[in-house]
C-alpha cells in the first residue's frame, strides 16, 4: 500500500506539473522519466543498501550536532529568551522559526 501511494503522489505531482506547464510541448519524457529513475535507484540506495543507510545516519547526526551548536550560540546570546519559559509561552514557535530557519 505504501508503494501504491508513492507511485500515485509521484504521478499526481508530475500531472500538476504538466497541467500548469506554459509550454508543454517542449517537456522532455526522456529527462523526466531519468530523473524519476534516479530518484528511484537513491532512494533505494538510502533505504535498503546498508552503506547509503550508514552515509544517511551520518550526515543526520551531523545536521543535529551542527543544530546543538545553533541552541547552545543562542542560548548565550540570548539568555532566558531562548529557555524554557519561551517554549510555554510560544510552544516553542516562536524560538523554532527565529533561529533554526538561519
Amino acid at each position: 500500500m505504501d508503494i501504491m501511494r508513492s507511485v500515485v503522489g509521484m504521478v499526481v505531482l508530475l500531472a500538476i506539473a504538466f497541467l500548469l506547464s506554459v509550454n508543454k510541448k517542449s517537456i522532455s519524457l526522456r529527462t523526466v522519466g531519468a530523473a524519476l529513475l534516479l530518484q528511484i535507484a537513491i532512494g533505494g540506495i538510502m533505504l535498503y543498501f546498508p552503506p547509503g543507510k550508514w552515509a544517511v545516519e551520518q550526515a543526520a547526526l551531523g545536521v543535529h550536532k551542527v543544530m546543538s551548536y545553533s541552541n547552545a550560540g543562542s542560548a548565550f546570546i540570548f539568555g532566558s529568551l531562548v529557555g524554557p519559559k519561551m517554549d510555554v509561552l510560544f510552544d516553542g514557535a516562536g524560538f523554532i522559526f527565529a533561529f533554526r530557519v538561519l
